[in-house]
């Protein structure tokens, strides 16, 4: 179709937790506080995304946790705060 053009966006994804290592994150589980930690590290793969699959930005900060021997990001959704 001529003069149509549709926006993407290339998007790298967090290194999701291990079952075991999530039953450690104390974000999952809270109401208030919202968000989940991931691996400070990306996935192998990169992801083109259209502009509708974006569904919000994220604030990430860095956390330890003595019960995950890996280092972990908090991922905090900006639609939630």
């Amino acid at each position: 179709m001529a003069g149509y053009t549709e926006t993407y966006f290339i998007v790298e994804r967090f290194k999701e937790l291990s079952k075991t290592d999530a039953s450690h994150d104390p974000y999952c589980k809270q109401l208030l506080v919202s968000g989940r930690l991931f691996y400070d590290t990306f996935e192998d793969n990169l992801e083109l995304v259209p502009l509708g699959g974006i569904l919000c930005h994220v604030a990430y900060t860095p956390v330890n946790l003595t019960s995950i021997k890996s280092h972990c990001i908090h991922a905090l959704p900006l639609d939630r705060v």
